[in-house]
């Protein structure tokens, strides 16, 4: 095969592969890398080695390292893992992030994988993410004869994952210098209700007749559906279905809610509703009969003052005086 110009910058780094196939074909054919060559292939080789000795002294393996087909196949496999480098200075590859088990769910334990692309084994890329820190790095092939470097991390998922980033990044070694892509993935986990809780507005004690409003609340993914309780002496008693329940107080009660989703349910606490008179009535009453007594006490000083003085008004009559004389005369 004749030599291009690129071919010829690729020579300063054959003597180093050759020297370094020599090493290993040499080592298979004494059986010492049996391990790393895939069981019994070691012997195998070396028994077919020997077997193709020309009977001059010289092996099939010689013969390969003294031919061009192995320098060619060594400046290909050089050129080739140019070309990675190339493309990997030009843009690098983006590591993915596979989590295990589908839908997640609270309490499920999961593998998170992330990935990426290998071109040179020997040069893995370093991978870093923002789980476990001290995760293996394991580099594998593939069937298509591709390699890929992996780190992984089992977690137990809980609601605290929900709504948690996942970042990944990979760093490949280029000419000297490093170039780096990252990949995010958002967690979605659902769980049952979390923080259950009712209100009731107004608070306080409520008058007959008065509309109050019960709103139950939850955290839950999906989101929870609610049934309101109330407490009786018969156990309790589903007196509404939704969010908010609204009434007109005619007596007091306990009351509660319950959150439910398909991953489980939680009930809150206990609200009292007081039925009485309110603060803003006994004012209202207070006032109504501080101007009944003022009235009253008017009313009762003008018929006294009117008595009192037609009382002195006739003892000052001259008729009257004069009647008194006479009688007292007589």
């Amino acid at each position: 095969m004749p030599m291009t110009g690129s071919d010829e910058g690729l020579r300063g780094s054959l003597g180093s592969y050759k020297l370094a196939t020599w090493e290993t074909l040499m080592a298979v054919e004494t059986g010492s890398t049996s391990s790393r060559a895939g069981g019994g292939f070691g012997s195998g080789f070396n028994r077919w080695s020997a077997a193709s000795n020309d009977g001059g002294g010289t092996t099939v393996i010689e013969k390969i390292l003294q031919s061009t087909v192995l320098e060619t196949f060594l400046l290909q496999s050089l050129h080739h893992q140019r070309l990675f480098s190339t493309e990997i200075a030009d843009s690098p590859w983006s590591p993915s992030i596979n989590i295990s088990g589908g839908d997640l769910k609270e309490h499920q334990s999961v593998t998170i994988t992330c990935s990426a692309l290998t071109p040179c084994p020997h040069s893995p890329p370093e991978l870093t993410w923002n789980l476990q820190q001290d995760s293996h790095r394991q580099t594998e092939k593939n069937t298509d004869g591709t390699f890929t470097t992996k780190i992984q991390e089992n977690i137990t998922l809980s609601d605290t994952h929900d709504g948690y980033n996942i970042r990944c990044s990979a760093r490949y070694p280029v000419n000297g210098g490093n170039k780096t892509a990252e990949t995010a993935v958002t967690l979605s986990v659902s769980y049952a209700p979390r923080n259950t809780s009712a209100s009731i507005s107004p608070s306080g004690l409520v008058s007959a007749g008065s509309w109050v409003e019960l709103n139950c609340s939850s955290r839950a993914k999906p989101p929870a559906s609610f049934t309101w309780f109330r407490n009786s002496k018969h156990g309790a008693i589903n007196v509404s279905v939704g969010q908010v329940y609204s009434f007109s107080v005619t007596e007091g009660g306990e009351f509660y809610c319950v959150a439910k989703n398909d991953r489980g349910q939680q009930r809150s606490s206990v609200i009292l509703v007081s039925f009485g008179v309110s603060g803003v009535g006994v004012c209202i009453t207070v006032k109504i009969l501080g101007l009944v007594m003022l009235c009253s006490a008017i009313i009762i000083f003008e018929c006294w003052f009117r008595f009192f003085k037609k009382l002195t008004k006739g003892t000052e009559d001259p008729t009257y005086v004069n009647s008194v004389m006479a009688t007292k005369a007589s």
